[in-house]
C-alpha cells in the first residue's frame, strides 16, 4: 500500500435519550419514545415519539423531550441529520434551557461539516449546562477534524473529567493519540473504551489503525473483523480491513473487503481508489481497476491520489503514453508522490526515453526509499 492512502478512522458522539413524565399518553408510546436500554428500534422510537407529539397531551418540557428524543432516533439510527436537526430544533424552541437539543443539534451539523453551527450548539449546551461533558466531546471531534489536536486534546480531557465512564471521549482522544504517533497512549484509551463498553465498535477500529501504523497486520485484522461483528454495516472497518490485507498481499480478500466497503458507502470516493488500487498492484481485473478509479474521479474530481493509480493502471496495461499523461497530471497535483514519478519513470524507459526516466526514479527513491521495492513487489520494474 503506498504511503499516501490514509487509514480511515470515523468518530462519534452519543446523544442522550431523556426521560420525560410517564403521564398523558399510554406507557407503551413513553417507553418506544424513550427507548431506554436501547430495547426498541430507531423505527419504534420514532413512532413512540410521533404519538406522543400527535397525542396533543405533552406541553412545553416533555413535548420537548419527545422532540429531543425523535431527533436522536433520525440522527444516530437513521443517519437522517437533516430531520434530526429540524426536531431538535422544535425542542430547542419548546424548552429554551434544556442543554440536550443543543448538543444533539451539534452533533447532527457536525455530521454536515457545518462546524460553525455545531461550535455554536456545544458552546450554548455548556453555556447552560458547565457539568455536561458530551458537547466537549463533540467540540474535540470538530478540533480534530479542523486538525487542531492540541485543543482537541484539552476538550476530550475535560469530557473525561467531568464524566470518567463516558465512553466516546477516550475513543476520541486514542485518535487525536495515533495522528500524534503516541501509540501507547492510543491504545491505553482505546482499551479504556472498550472496558466502559464491549459492544462499542468504534475503538475495535481505532486500535486496528494503531496496530496497521505498526505493520502488525494481524492484529489490525484481528480488530477490524471485531468491529465489523459488533456493526455489520461498518464500512470504514470493511474498508480499513482491506488496506490490512493488502499490505499482507492478500489482495483476494482485499478487494472483497472494498467491496464490501463500496456496497454499504457507494458515494465514497476513496473506497473506489482503494480497489482500483489493489487490482492494479496485484495486476488483475484491470479494466475493472480503471472503472473503479474513473468512479473515483467522477466521485472527487482532479484527487491526485486516485489519478496516481490510474496511472498505474495505465502502465499495467503498457499504454505508455496515457500513463505518463496521468502521473503528470498527478505530480502537478502533489510534486511529492512518490509513486507517480517512479511510475513515470518506468513508463518513460519503457517508451524509450531512458534519461528521463532514470531522473524520475531518483528523485523517487529521495521521497521515498522503499519506493523501488514496493514496485519490485507488484512485479513492475
Amino acid at each position: 500500500m503506498k504511503e499516501t492512502r490514509a487509514v480511515l478512522q470515523i468518530a462519534t458522539v452519543i446523544s442522550l435519550t431523556v426521560l420525560p413524565p410517564t403521564t398523558g399518553i399510554a406507557q407503551s408510546g413513553v417507553d418506544r419514545c424513550v427507548n431506554e436500554g436501547k430495547k426498541f428500534s430507531s423505527d419504534q422510537q420514532i413512532d413512540g415519539c410521533t404519538a406522543a407529539i400527535q397525542s396533543g397531551k405533552w406541553r412545553g418540557k416533555e413535548l420537548s423531550w419527545a422532540y429531543n428524543n425523535r431527533g436522536n432516533a433520525y440522527r444516530d439510527g437513521k443517519k437522517d441529520s437533516d430531520r434530526g436537526i429540524a426536531d431538535y430544533t422544535k425542542a430547542i424552541e419548546l424548552d429554551p434551557r434544556n442543554s440536550l437539543p443543543y448538543n444533539g443539534r451539534g452533533n447532527a451539523y457536525r455530521d454536515k461539516k457545518d462546524y460553525d453551527r455545531a461550535l455554536a450548539d456545544y458552546n450554548k449546551a455548556i453555556e447552560l449546562n458547565p457539568k455536561y461533558a458530551n458537547p466537549h466531546n463533540g467540540r474535540g471531534n470538530i478540533y480534530r477534524d479542523k486538525k487542531d489536536n492540541d485543543r482537541a486534546l484539552a476538550e476530550f480531557n475535560k469530557a473525561i473529567e467531568l464524566d470518567p465512564k463516558l465512553v466516546d471521549p477516550y475513543n476520541g482522544r486514542g485518535n487525536v493519540y495515533r495522528d500524534k504517533k503516541d501509540y501507547d497512549r492510543a491504545i491505553a484509551d482505546y482499551i479504556r473504551a472498550i472496558e466502559l463498553n464491549p459492544k462499542y465498535a468504534l475503538p475495535y477500529n481505532g486500535r486496528g489503525n494503531v496496530y496497521g501504523d505498526k505493520k502488525d497486520y494481524d492484529r489490525a485484522i484481528a480488530d477490524f473483523s471485531k468491529a465489523i461483528e459488533l456493526d455489520p454495516n461498518y464500512a470504514t472497518a470493511y474498508n480499513n480491513r482491506g488496506q490490512a490485507y493488502e499490505n499482507k498481499k492478500d489482495y483476494d480478500r482485499a478487494i472483497a473487503d472494498y467491496s464490501k466497503a463500496i456496497d454499504l458507502q457507494p458515494n465514497n470516493a476513496g473506497y473506489f481508489n482503494n480497489r482500483c488500487w489493489s487490482r492494479a498492484i496485484a495486476g488483475r481485473d484491470l479494466p475493472q481497476a480503471l472503472g473503479d478509479c474513473d468512479e473515483s474521479l467522477r466521485l472527487k474530481p482532479n484527487d491526485a491520489n486516485t489519478i496516481d493509480s490510474r496511472g498505474l493502471v495505465y502502465l499495467r496495461l503498457d499504454r505508455l503514453k496515457d500513463a505518463i499523461a496521468e502521473y503528470d497530471t498527478a505530480l502537478k497535483l502533489d510534486p511529492k508522490i512518490a509513486t507517480s514519478l517512479y511510475g513515470r519513470g518506468i513508463a518513460k524507459q519503457r517508451n524509450g526515453d531512458t534519461d528521463g526516466g532514470k531522473t524520475d526514479i531518483e528523485a523517487a527513491k529521495v521521497i521515498n526509499a522503499d519506493v523501488a521495492d514496493d514496485f519490485a513487489s507488484y512485479g513492475v520494474k
